[in-house]
């Protein structure tokens, strides 16, 4: 949302996210608005951006929560080797990233598209066989989420870490909803 995008533009779409949070609050208590863009940088590149989401909404009526992976969201979900097969049986589980700082991967989607393929397939299997896409993300999350391994992941993400601190200073800070 605000990376390479030009002053004027930036201004243009944080108002009419600022409409949409006035309309939402007619129904409901809004007591914050996540925004997501990933950085398509390695780790240090979200705290920049974090800068420019936070300047941008300074004045903003709501909170806002940046969700900066570094590089990409696949970047986080690969602190969870376990989940991918989970998720798909026929998925390698890439252990290769426990313990990994996996903020410093580039082209993290792509990693994780080759990472879960696994080892041994011959060229027509390879061709045919059904690996990591986007779509995928939200089904890893809840296996994640399913096996109890949010607060146990395997590899590091100073991104990750410093969203999920995001999250707990605005939930324990949060005023109760009405």
């Amino acid at each position: 949302m605000v990376k390479n995008v030009k002053h004027a533009e930036l201004l243009e779409r944080a108002q009419r996210l600022r409409k949409q949070v006035a309309a939402a609050s007619v129904v409901l208590t809004v007591r914050g608005v996540m925004v997501h863009e990933d950085c398509d940088a390695v780790e240090p590149a979200h705290l920049a951006l974090e800068d420019q989401y936070r300047a941008t909404f300074a004045a903003a009526p709501f909170e806002v929560h940046p969700v900066l992976p570094a590089w990409e969201m696949e970047t986080w979900l690969m602190q969870w080797p376990s989940a991918m097969p989970a998720y798909r049986p026929s998925w390698r589980e890439p252990a290769e990233y426990r313990g990994r700082n996996l903020g410093l991967i580039r082209r993290a989607k792509e990693a994780l598209m080759e990472a879960v393929v696994p080892h041994g397939l011959k060229k027509a299997e390879r061709e045919k066989f059904k690996t990591y896409e986007e779509p995928d993300s939200p089904g890893i999350a809840a296996k994640v989420r399913e096996r109890g391994l949010l607060g146990a992941p395997e590899g590091k993400s100073a991104s990750f870490d410093r969203f999920v601190a995001g999250v707990r200073r605005f939930t324990l800070t949060a005023p109760p909803a009405r």
